[in-house]
């Protein structure tokens, strides 16, 4: 991406539009080799988690299967229940959530209970010994080799802005990223801050660079030095909501919305699913990143998608332009952001 200054900006107005209007065949990239796992005998994923030895858990409507890294086999796990969230805790194994407010390790006589009526959970992440569970009434803190509620943050008792928890990332830092309907909460021992208090999270993640915040509205992301930074949602990252986010070893950030998209905040390079099949597979609800950064894709519709990010075709050049508009109407301080994605540099 570049910038041109006001003073520039009618010089360059009628070109850059130009530009937008025309799609050209260059050689650009978009995934092809999208497969489904037709072990997993599901139709609707809901959760994936992934164990230290590359083996992949898939919570389903109809359960929860585990997928052997080596044989790419599937058992299922947990036969009948509905798997709402899933976490891989290091100490005690997989965790997996039901609908009727519990916590359980399949094969095992471990299980909790979340207190509470009407509760529904939402996310789990794993931190040492305890798993963070995010429902519809705040987060639980559970002790996982007690099998035991140890703590629990609502609005009343905390700083959130809202009790609808709708994700939790905690970062290489054992920082905590807790996600709501009003602004996302960071979590460092017992100071809160809340970032984005209007805005309804949708999605988190994180990189070297930050951690990564879908809402409703915008992505952004907050620096090491906790700094909030815009990223670039409107300049095409996504179409609708932003329903998943996920980070590959390289840093690649893969963006789930009504398209799919790896994009790298090295390079600055997007790329996109073939929409054809995107429209095929319905929406993304959950995503993984293994540790071949192969990503695997749980639809509401088509099960489990595994994804080869070598295999490309060509795709058009695409440009899109964010207009900012002087602080007053006096100042020089506008700009035009073009971004170009597909075809070939240099443009």
């Amino acid at each position: 991406a570049f910038t041109i200054l006001q003073s520039d900006m009618m010089k360059y107005f009628t070109a850059i539009f130009t530009l937008l209007a025309v799609s050209t065949s260059i050689g650009a990239q978009s995934f092809t080799n999208v497969t489904p796992v037709s072990e997993v005998q599901a139709s609707s994923v809901t959760a994936i988690a992934i164990d230290p030895e590359n083996n992949k858990y898939v919570g389903t409507d109809i359960g929860l299967f585990v997928i052997d890294h080596e044989t790419g086999d599937a058992e299922i796990l947990l036969r009948g229940d509905t798997v709402l969230a899933l976490a891989w805790q290091t100490r005690t194994g997989i965790w997996a959530a039901r609908t009727d407010n519990v916590l359980l390790q399949p094969n095992t006589d471990r299980r909790i209970e979340l207190p509470g009526d009407s509760l529904t959970i939402s996310c789990i992440e794993s931190l040492g010994g305890q798993l963070w569970v995010g429902t519809n009434a705040g987060v639980f803190v559970v002790s996982a080799e007690k099998a035991k509620v140890i703590d629990h943050f609502t609005v009343d008792n905390s700083k959130l802005e809202s009790d609808r928890i709708t994700a939790i990332y905690i970062d290489k830092s054992r920082i905590k990223w807790i996600g709501t309907e009003r602004g996302v909460a960071r979590v460092v021992g017992e100071k809160w801050k809340v970032y984005e208090k209007d805005a309804q999270i949708t999605a988190l993640t994180g990189n070297a660079e930050g951690t990564w915040i879908a809402s409703t509205e915008e992505m952004g992301l907050v620096d090491p030095l906790n700094r909030w930074r815009p990223t670039a949602v409107e300049d095409g990252l996504s179409i609708g909501e932003v329903r998943a986010l996920a980070a590959d070893k390289k840093g690649r950030i893969y963006i789930a919305s009504d398209v799919f998209v790896q994009f790298d905040p090295y390079t600055d390079e997007a790329i996109t699913l073939d929409n054809s099949y995107a429209a095929e597979a319905g929406p993304a609800v959950a995503l993984l990143c293994d540790q071949d950064d192969k990503v695997w894709i749980g639809t509401a519709d088509l099960g489990v998608l595994q994804m080869d990010m070598e295999a490309t075709v060509d795709q058009p050049l695409v440009a899109t332009v964010n207009v900012e508009h002087p602080a007053c109407s006096q100042d020089k301080d506008g700009a035009l952001r073009l971004r170009v994605g597909g075809g070939a540099p240099p443009y």
